[in-house]
């Protein structure tokens, strides 16, 4: 195999975790998919907003463990989704 041949096949190897969001949106089932990307996209002074502690909270008693923090990097797009490092789709 020639170095360009190594070069075009290389992928850089994921440091640190990926984003958490990203990660349960995955293995989410299409419906429920659908309801949290709808509510993590609403704006902050939409009335019917869903809080990420409240939305942490919710995804945690369905069994998924996550952080109000994680839900607002990723609400904000500063979570590795957003910066390019992430092997998860958002």
């Amino acid at each position: 195999m020639s170095l360009a041949e190594r070069l075009a096949k290389h992928e850089t190897p994921q440091r640190g975790l990926p984003c958490p969001v990203a990660v349960i949106v995955a293995a989410l089932d299409e419906t429920d998919r659908k309801a949290l990307l709808n509510a993590m996209d609403q704006p902050p002074n939409h009335p019917e907003r869903v809080s990420s502690a409240e939305l942490a909270r919710m995804l945690t008693e369905e069994g998924y463990a996550i952080h109000f923090k994680g839900i607002e990097r990723h609400r904000n797009r500063v979570c590795r989704c957003f910066t390019g490092s992430s092997r998860v789709s958002p």
